[in-house]
């Protein structure tokens, strides 16, 4: 999938939970020229893009990133290894569920 910019590719969401205590939503996930990184939830005043929220510290948010990409890592791995009959099924239950 492409992105908004370019030079940016395979973007994704994720949300974390922490402690069962808050979620954080809309976290983007980015494969770019220069590597995969993940984006805090922001929304756009005039010109800039204005933080929802972020980690603190630069350790925090070094772990935060590798957290997530894991999990995002493994899940691609897990939809890869899927026989194209099951991803079939799958499309076809999602189409049929209730709202």
């Amino acid at each position: 999938m492409k992105g908004e910019n370019d030079e940016y590719s395979n973007q994704s969401y994720a949300t974390i939970n922490i402690k069962d205590m808050i979620a954080v939503n809309s976290i983007r996930i980015i494969d770019s020229v220069e590597g995969m990184f993940i984006t805090m939830p922001s929304f756009r005043k005039g010109d800039e893009y204005v933080s929802i929220c972020s980690p603190i510290t630069k350790e925090f948010g070094n772990l935060l990133k590798e957290i997530i990409l894991e999990a995002y890592q493994e899940k691609m791995r897990e939809y890869i290894m899927k026989r194209p009959e099951d991803l079939e099924k799958e499309k076809e239950e999602s189409v049929n569920e209730p709202e």
